[in-house]
């Protein structure tokens, strides 16, 4: 349960529960860990969200296909 309640509710029960089930391992003295830092995952978002990177995105002049999830915290 409190593994679950640190997952961002945007991304749904059947996330989160597929989250908890298959991203924790149990240590030797019986506490979980998640398998992955959560500090890289926070600053993966913070970067995604970064308004200095727009300016960059709006200068690629190829075609370009970007896909976003619907509640995706990324980008709005």
């Amino acid at each position: 349960d409190e593994a679950s309640a640190g997952v961002p509710p945007v991304f749904g029960p059947a996330f989160t529960k597929a989250m908890v089930e298959h991203n924790l391992r149990q240590d030797n003295d019986g506490r979980f860990h998640w398998k992955y830092d959560p500090a890289v995952l926070t600053a993966g978002q913070r970067s995604m969200r970064d308004p200095r990177k727009w300016p960059r995105w709006l200068a690629v002049r190829c075609p370009t296909l970007v896909l976003r999830g619907e509640r995706s915290p990324a980008m709005s």
